[in-house]
């Protein structure tokens, strides 16, 4: 009985009083207000990191219509860019710990790799960037998901440019074990779809 349903598109706040919450269909009386204002999910820490790419791009104006990565590990014209957890890899989409322990073991490695031959600069290719791009595509259109508005497909009308309509592809909705797999395979075949600089 001390619970109400209050539709804020039908009668939105007019103002927050000393009692509680003031409606334009009237007062509710409350002991404790929170704010829950809505957050940017996957993207929004990565967004807020001054992190400049080459000709001078920023990550966060290279993501305005949605993150682009390959494996949800690195990013075309951000060379050295190696992510933890990143937009596109499965952490979205299945056991959070679990899907870190995956990234961070197959970073380890593969910075094993990097300086035990010299290499000074590693990057993937913009085809590499968009052929995992059309896997996460094809996994994620394959399922109901697809038309939620949540922050699993980068729906937040807290945030400019992530209001209804707009398709954000976020997570890799392949499956763990699957992308796992992928990415152990890039690790075997030596790394396909990156661009390596030495030390001269």
């Amino acid at each position: 009985p001390n619970v109400h349903l209050v539709n804020l598109a039908k009668t939105p706040i007019e103002r927050v009083s000393a009692r509680g919450i003031v409606t334009s269909n009237g007062e509710y009386p409350l002991d404790l207000i929170v704010m829950a204002t809505g957050f940017d999910a996957i993207t929004g820490a990565w967004d807020r990191i001054d992190i400049t790419g080459v000709d001078g791009r920023s990550l966060a104006d290279a993501w305005s219509d949605g993150p682009r990565t390959y494996y949800g590990l690195m990013a075309h014209g951000f060379p050295n860019l190696l992510m933890v957890a990143g937009p596109q890899s499965v952490s979205g989409s299945t056991n959070f710990p679990r899907a870190i322990e995956g990234g961070v073991d197959w970073i380890t490695n593969f910075v094993a790799f990097v300086r035990e031959r010299g290499i000074t600069r590693f990057e993937a290719t913009a085809a590499a960037e968009q052929e995992w791009i059309d896997e996460v595509v094809a996994r994620q259109d394959r399922l109901l998901i697809r038309r939620s508005q949540g922050w699993y497909t980068g729906y937040n009308r807290n945030v400019d440019g992530h209001g209804e309509g707009t398709a954000r592809y976020m997570a890799y909705w392949g499956g763990a074990p699957r992308y796992h797999s992928m990415i152990e395979q890039l690790a075997a075949d030596e790394y396909p779809g990156l661009l390596f600089e030495h030390t001269e």
